[in-house]
């Protein structure tokens, strides 16, 4: 009788534990779609900023690659 007790106090520890990592991988997803939309904004604006600045076009020193020297713009600072 007691095997069978625990064998029930078991599943129900089980069944939470399943329905709390549920509830976190939803809430995973929603942040995920929170975290995709922000990105896009922030997308949206870089490309006004592109669009609308009158760049000053430097090279960027601190990149140590030999093959290609990156610019970066002194008034928005975005990078070319």
């Amino acid at each position: 009788m007691e095997d069978n007790q625990e064998e029930l106090n078991n599943n129900i520890k089980v069944k939470n534990l399943k329905n709390y990592i549920d509830k976190k991988n939803e809430y995973l997803k929603y942040l995920e779609k929170e975290v995709s939309k922000v990105k896009h904004d922030i997308k949206e604006k870089k490309e006004k900023i592109w669009s609308t600045c009158n760049h000053i076009w430097v090279p960027d020193r601190s990149y140590n690659n030999y093959d290609h020297t990156p610019y970066y713009c002194i008034k928005c600072f975005l990078a070319r």
